[in-house]
């Protein structure tokens, strides 16, 4: 018996709007230099979860684009610096992260 995902499709377009204004949210405080531990995890959890629903709806391209996010951010994120250029280059090129 197949599952009928269609009926959650709207539902995670709703979610994938929240989960990207989390991300400008966080990133403009980033940008500020406002952020703290919690501000780089909420990125994380947003790319993550935006990751994993577009991966149940097939949605390909997204799937790719986000995992790469994830990961060059994790990258980032365990940087731990207090240069801003290495954050700011976070910041304004997530995929292109940490000279990437």
């Amino acid at each position: 018996m197949e599952l009928d995902l269609s009926r959650f499709r709207e539902t995670f377009f709703q979610e994938a709007a929240e989960h990207l204004d989390t991300m400008e949210s966080a990133l403009l405080s980033l940008r500020a230099g406002q952020a703290d531990g919690e501000t780089l995890n909420a990125i994380f959890r947003s790319a993550h979860s935006i990751k994993a629903g577009a991966a149940t709806f097939g949605f390909e391209a997204t799937t790719r684009f986000t995992d790469v996010l994830e990961s060059r951010w994790t990258g980032c994120a365990m940087v731990r610096s207090t240069r801003r250029p290495r954050w700011w280059k976070c910041c304004c090129a997530p995929p292109m992260c940490c000279g990437r």
